[in-house]
């Protein structure tokens, strides 16, 4: 599966001290986060803070049973001196699920994302939102249908929230040459069409500035060309990147945007870290 990492910064991208003023040293510190008993590789992938005292972060938990490895989703919360691990529901018919971003305009309002693996190989997006009190299941729509068999595949790998009646998911489907957008409206998710690109085009990250504007960038041809699209409220629309000439690879894995004309994306071509501004 592929994996995003996502910060949401609630009230802007960066904060700029005013001129003049001295500025403050940052010092990072770890913290306590706990582990599942039974966990043997947990892993957090995704965090989203809507203030100082309250983030959200999501991953996966790693179970030994009887020398099988067995994957899992995991939730954990900060509250502003502590993290502790929320329960969050197995979607139905997984044997393995995880998440792998979350989005949060509140304490009260989150969206993560992430991906289940049937117990016939498929694998399927999957949702969970946070309503202040509890995680639970928001079924996506999978292009690949609800109870796909064999190696099919519809991964969500990242969510922008701009409101609790506003999410975008995007992600991967292994059958047609589209990546895959989803919209919540509050009560549902809906398929939003992006453009037919040749060559399996995937989305793994995506910020929203508004419900009417979104980019979402990855790539496409394997991973050999950058990828980015745009939402206008009504439709996907490519957008040109330019690609390291020669390179093998060319891709995104994170995109920031402060307006609908000022995005970074980021990522890496052949090995080497790649930048790129809208």
């Amino acid at each position: 599966m592929r994996r995003s990492f996502t910060v949401l910064i609630a009230a802007a991208a960066c904060t700029v001290w005013a001129a003049g003023s001295a500025s403050a040293a940052s010092t990072w510190a770890i913290q306590a986060t706990p582990n599942p008993g039974s966990a043997t590789g947990p892993a957090l992938l995704g965090v989203s803070c809507p203030s100082a005292n309250s983030c959200f972060a999501v991953g996966t938990d790693t179970n030994s049973n009887l020398n099988d490895q067995v994957t899992q989703m995991l939730a954990e919360h900060w509250n502003g001196s502590s993290w502790a691990i929320q329960a969050a529901p197995v979607p139905s018919g997984a044997a393995e699920s995880e998440l792998d971003a979350v989005s949060c305009t509140s304490a009260s309002n989150c969206m993560a994302v992430g991906s289940l693996t049937g117990t016939t190989t498929y694998i399927a997006g999957i949702a969970e939102h946070w309503n202040g009190k509890t995680w639970t299941v928001e079924n996506v729509i999978n292009p690949n249908g609800a109870n796909p068999s064999g190696d099919t595949a519809d991964e969500l790998d990242d969510v922008s929230c701009v409101s609790a009646m506003s999410c975008t998911a995007v992600g991967f489907n292994n059958v047609g040459d589209k990546a895959l957008a989803e919209h919540w409206n509050g009560s549902s998710w809906t398929i939003q069409s992006t453009p037919s690109i040749t060559n399996g085009p995937e989305f793994d990250a995506i910020s929203c500035v508004s419900a009417t504007s979104c980019t979402a960038v990855g790539d496409s041809a394997s991973a050999t060309s950058t990828l980015a699209e745009q939402w206008n409220g009504s439709s996907w629309s490519v957008q040109s990147t330019p690609n390291v000439t020669g390179a093998a690879t060319n891709l995104f894995d994170a995109i920031a945007c402060v307006s609908a004309t000022s995005c970074t994306a980021v990522g890496n071509t052949d090995n080497t870290t790649l930048a790129e501004r809208s």
